[in-house]
């Protein structure tokens, strides 16, 4: 993009993600300058405005999404998380590293996500589901910091180390209690502060992570599906292409052979 855009707003929600620097967001509030790996989620009915700096080019990728194409094609789960980001107004995230990943996935994104074709239209939305997640993710665990240094919640830092510690254990058969009791808390004391701070119970934020970090290594790598099944934290082969296809809506199989024909490796 190399000029200006007016202000404006939308009936439907747009996701920016940032190739590189050249501009930045203007919000209400508040300016947010476009940086590598940076993602934005700009609610439906938002004001704002894409300002490009003179004489240079902002690179992203604006992907919009209407309502009733976003719960079709998100699981519920992720709708009702992206409703909550909504609620909060225009929500900014930086990606992990290596940050080529995401970059590797907003690349695979045909132009225009609505395709006619259905399978591919489905990949497209596949791949839009996993950086929203990435995004929510990642804004999670920011907003988490930001809210630890102001103490509102006492249980905010434990939490914080919880959703840590399954990241490090994914691969491992965890369960409730076991977290519970690995951390000090009663099983309903845990469950409530858990789902207070991800929104998700403790078995679907574990499903969940799993779900992405095997869409992601789908994406990204040329192992086989039962090694990335395995390798996310998966015993089961038919529990894992439920959980995928109930995600993105395609099975593993034809997540990967679709990928490939688009050139996605």
């Amino acid at each position: 993009m190399s000029a200006t855009a007016s202000v404006h707003s939308h009936g439907i929600a747009e996701l920016i993600l940032c190739y590189g620097e050249g501009g930045y967001l203007r919000g209400k509030d508040h300016n947010v300058d476009f940086k590598v790996g940076r993602t934005l989620l700009i609610p439906p009915g938002v004001q704002h405005q894409v300002v490009v700096a003179d004489k240079m080019k902002a690179e992203i990728k604006i992907f919009c999404m209407s309502h009733s194409d976003m719960k079709h094609f998100l699981s519920p789960a992720q709708m009702t998380s992206v409703q909550r980001l909504f609620s909060l107004g225009i929500s900014v995230a930086d990606a992990e590293e290596p940050r080529s990943n995401l970059l590797h996935l907003g690349d695979q994104v045909s132009e225009g996500i609505n395709q006619l074709e259905s399978i591919t239209q489905q990949l497209n939305w596949s791949l839009v589901s996993l950086i929203l997640a990435l995004h929510s993710s990642r804004y999670r665990l920011e907003a988490s910091q930001i809210q630890l240094s102001n103490r509102k919640n006492k249980y905010q830092q434990k939490m914080q180390q919880v959703a840590s510690w399954i990241e490090k254990h994914l691969q491992e058969n965890l369960g409730l209690d076991q977290a519970a009791a690995e951390f000090g808390l009663s099983r309903s004391l845990f469950s409530r502060e858990f789902h207070r701070h991800t929104g998700m119970s403790f078995v679907a934020h574990c499903n969940t992570r799993r779900v992405e970090k095997a869409a992601l290594v789908l994406s990204t790598s040329h192992l086989n599906i039962t090694e990335v099944a395995f390798g996310s934290g998966f015993s089961n082969l038919s529990h894992f292409h439920r959980q995928f296809k109930a995600n993105y809506g395609l099975t593993p199989g034809a997540f990967r052979r679709k990928m490939i024909e688009e050139g996605g490796r």
